[in-house]
């Protein structure tokens, strides 16, 4: 996993044509929260999860407390 291509993700949120969901290459919680920083709506983590390399309940966490 090469991480989201946030400069993509940016230029689509910036379309304001709804709300963008990042998908592809999210392997860590900090992929998670580039991706709302910049606007995004929310990510699809797949294979990191799968290969145990994306703690979900630490994400919960922190995603619920910011």
């Amino acid at each position: 996993l090469g991480g989201p291509d946030l400069e993509l993700l940016e230029q689509l949120v910036r379309l304001d044509r709804g709300r963008v969901i990042a998908s592809g290459g999210i392997r860590s919680l900090g992929d998670v929260l580039a991706g709302r920083a910049i606007g995004g709506a929310g990510a699809i983590v797949g294979r990191a999860i799968y290969d145990g390399s994306f703690d979900v309940a630490a994400a919960m966490v922190a995603l619920s407390a910011g």
